[in-house]
């Protein structure tokens, strides 16, 4: 038996929408502290490193500074998440078209194209919702700054770029999220086909601490090999919104301008904050994504059953 395409979509989706919770409340505030570093200036900065940028955070912020800009990725990250994850089933299902294959009988080459054509649907959903982060975080550099919630921010681009603003950055967001995904899911099959029990069935869940180790390798992969490109699209999203008074015309005059102000460094500033945050919040992302899906196959529908062709494992 197997189960229809419409109910693997919908654990997809559930269990990404909870994995995306997870990853926010572990995550956010590592994220704030790598934003602010990686988008303060090169010539004036105003924090010392990582530990600076958290002691004047809370002297001046308080425990809710850690926390800025949160509602945008909290209800981003659900929905960008259960995207992620749905995308993922359906590129496994694309790439292993006509071979019979499950996603643990996949290649790395298998998990690459998968991945990027996973990056590549969800930058459509991530750039907006990483944009609004960016700006929000670093209103702190501004005298005077334009908006202070989401809905504040939400009308001056509204009203300023009208829909379009909502995709600043977005060159940056496909360049950095194709490589990353690859390695994201790549690393997490990877880790997780290594770790079963040769004894079980390949659809077995694997114990807490093994899913927590799998979701923690891929987190913290992905953000290791990937993280100046982040850097760049950090900074392009969090320019200004005006045209006029951008730093940067595009990606390749973002990257030649980094390099100019600080070399190599300019891309791995903020990088110890991220490297923080990675294993821990893809930890609790990873273990609340499986755990869904464990949950909603015990109250599985009778219309979500229907008879397979060939023998299949963990479809998602």
């Amino acid at each position: 038996m197997e189960e229809h395409p419409a109910w693997t979509g919908l654990k997809d989706i559930m269990g990404g929408t909870m994995g995306g919770m997870g990853l926010v409340f572990v995550g956010h505030p590592f994220d704030t502290m790598k934003v602010r570093l990686q988008t303060q200036s090169l010539t004036n900065p105003m924090y010392t490193g990582l530990f600076d940028c958290v002691r004047k955070t809370a002297a001046k912020e308080g425990f809710h500074g850690f926390y800025k800009g949160v509602f945008s990725p909290l209800a981003g990250q659900m929905f960008l998440n259960a995207t992620q994850f749905f995308a993922w089933g359906q590129s496994v299902k694309f790439v292993t078209r006509g071979t019979n294959k499950t996603v643990e009988d996949m290649s790395v080459a298998d998990y690459a194209a998968a991945g990027v054509i996973t990056g590549f649907g969800c930058a459509m959903v991530e750039s907006p919702i990483d944009f609004f982060k960016s700006q929000l975080q670093t209103q702190i550099w501004k005298e005077k700054p334009m908006f202070r919630t989401v809905p504040e921010a939400f009308k001056v681009v509204v009203s300023t770029k009208g829909l379009r603003g909502f995709y600043q950055g977005l060159s940056a967001c496909i360049i950095r999220n194709m490589p990353f995904r690859a390695l994201y899911f790549g690393t997490y099959e990877t880790c997780r086909k290594h770790m079963l029990d040769p004894a079980l069935p390949k659809d077995q869940m694997l114990p807490v601490h093994k899913l927590l180790f799998a979701g923690g390798l891929a987190g913290s992969v992905q953000w290791f090999f990937c993280y100046p490109l982040d850097v760049v699209k950090s900074n392009m999203q969090a320019d200004s919104i005006h045209r006029e008074q951008r730093k940067y015309s595009g990606y390749i005059d973002a990257v030649r301008k980094l390099w100019s102000q600080g070399g190599p460094k300019a891309f791995f500033r903020g990088f110890t904050p991220c490297m923080l945050r990675s294993f821990p919040a893809n930890s609790v992302c990873f273990l609340l994504y499986e755990k869904t899906l464990q949950i909603m196959d015990d109250f599985t529908p009778r219309w979500a059953i229907q008879p397979a062709p060939v023998e299949q494992s963990r479809q998602r």
